[in-house]
């Protein structure tokens, strides 16, 4: 298990984060409290650069955030649904590093992966509190304080 931290923050994409809460994550981080993210695609469909450039930029932001660790999970790119297997995934990152809050995109967003990504965390999070959840990983359950949508 790793250390617990005080904010999960999860987006879709690679600078979505960033872009819905760049600020924040700065002041937080400056505050001193250890802020996570977590990218669910590689965004391996978007047109606007790479997989490498985009993992290589979202690197460097993380850096200038001030952000303790970035994470990428390797669910689809447009294919971010409420999927068992998807949640279960989720739930493991909130058990492995046991948020005291935990942010979103916000649910209605032009984008459908934005959307469903919130939907997806707010599942996982619900999930990773149950004790009995389904777990491969025999991971402790962890409830969140809060789950906040940027």
């Amino acid at each position: 298990m790793k250390e617990t931290i005080d904010i999960l923050a999860f987006g879709a994409h690679a600078d979505d984060v960033e872009i819905g809460m760049g600020g924040t994550i700065a002041r937080m981080s400056e505050q001193g409290l250890k802020v996570v993210i977590c990218d669910l695609t590689q965004a391996e469909l978007s047109s606007n650069g790479t997989v490498e450039i985009r993992k290589r930029e979202a690197s460097k932001a993380a850096d200038v955030l001030g952000v303790h660790e970035r994470i990428h999970l390797h669910l689809p790119d447009r294919g971010l649904v409420l999927k068992a297997e998807y949640i279960a995934e989720i739930a493991s990152v909130i058990r492995t590093y046991q948020p005291r809050i935990i942010f979103a995109p916000y649910f209605e967003d032009r984008h459908p992966d934005h959307g469903n990504c919130a939907k997806l965390v707010e599942e996982a999070m619900f999930s990773a509190g149950v004790k009995n959840y389904i777990d491969y990983k025999k991971q402790k359950a962890h409830r969140a304080e809060s789950l906040y949508f940027y």
